[in-house]
């Protein structure tokens, strides 16, 4: 929450559910503990970070399962707008801590201690526990890695998961290579044959987006912030979104503007023709339910009205 009180929304995505983590210097994910930061790389296998002793491991895991065991994780929402009606159509989670502290650093660091895949299960049965209270006809959108979504524990949470799996999208997070779509396949196929979607996340900016869309033939495709930004000025990546608007409907699926910040953003991708969209211009992620319960499909949900030019 970056010190912000429960009653304010929360300004800007941050953490893995939601923040884009991509990679995390070093220096970063071992703040504060500098002083137990030396020497050669340790032993003590795999996503041990150079640098890291046993015990700067030892402190990181201590922290990272204090966070886990008193379930300090909090869920911000931020809506997503179906362009075409204008009104909300679901919300992403993202996670947030009550202690204030940085979710990108806590999830890499859980990752070096790791954890990545119990911290990611946390997030995610936070996020669903807090999907009750999302109005009834919006989908609720969580993030998680390929490697989480193939532990059986991903698979039990989802099926006994407090709101229906119609309404649950799986936004595939693109850190990492996938070594093994078929495993990967197959663990999502029981979840999808129940209603659940799959979108993959951040397409374009992954160093295998198009493969990974081509592999698992998602649902819904969320297009990065990075080909949004100024896309009403650049033709190339105009002319990129409108291909991909193209090769979605071939493949029968959707696509999701990511970081709209500008009216003029909202208009050209509603124009070329994009599914659906969200960004700070459309709405900042919240914590608050009241706020939550106001994304009903009516007049006072709509997004911001914006002149469509020909």
């Amino acid at each position: 929450m970056r010190g912000l009180s429960a009653a304010e929304a929360i300004p800007r995505p941050a953490g893995l559910f939601g923040a884009r983590a991509r990679s995390l210097e070093t220096s970063s994910i071992f703040s504060n503990l500098d002083p137990l930061v030396e020497g050669p790389e340790s032993s003590m296998g795999a996503g041990v970070l150079p640098g890291a002793t046993a015990s700067a491991m030892d402190l990181i895991r201590s922290r990272v399962h204090t966070v886990l065991r008193d379930g300090s994780m909090a869920t911000a929402f931020q809506p997503i707008y179906d362009l075409a009606t204008g009104h909300v159509a679901g919300a992403e989670a993202l996670t947030r801590f009550d202690s204030g502290r940085d979710p990108d650093v806590w999830f890499a660091q859980a990752a070096t201690a790791g954890l990545a895949v119990d911290a990611e299960l946390a997030a995610v049965e936070a996020a669903l526990s807090a999907a009750v209270q999302l109005p009834d006809l919006l989908y609720v959108s969580v993030n998680a890695s390929p490697v989480t979504c193939l532990s059986p524990r991903f698979s039990r949470l989802l099926r006994k998961a407090p709101v229906r799996a119609d309404r649950i999208v799986l936004e595939l997070t693109e850190h990492s290579p996938v070594e093994d779509y078929t495993s990967l396949l197959n663990a999502l196929a029981p979840l999808r044959s129940s209603g659940m979607r799959v979108a993959v996340d951040d397409a374009g900016a992954g160093h295998s987006s198009m493969l990974h869309i081509l592999r698992l033939a998602p649902d819904i495709i969320k297009l990065d912030k990075e080909l949004i930004t100024d896309i009403d000025t650049n033709h190339l990546q105009k002319a990129l979104g409108r291909a991909m608007v193209n090769f979605a409907c071939d493949i029968g699926a959707t696509i999701t503007a990511e970081g709209i910040e500008t009216a003029a953003e909202l208009a050209t991708v509603t124009k070329l023709g994009m599914t659906s969209g969200q960004g700070y211009f459309l709405g900042h992620p919240t914590l608050l339910p009241d706020q939550w319960a106001q994304w009903h499909s009516h007049p006072g949900s709509t997004m911001p009205m914006v002149a469509v030019s020909n």
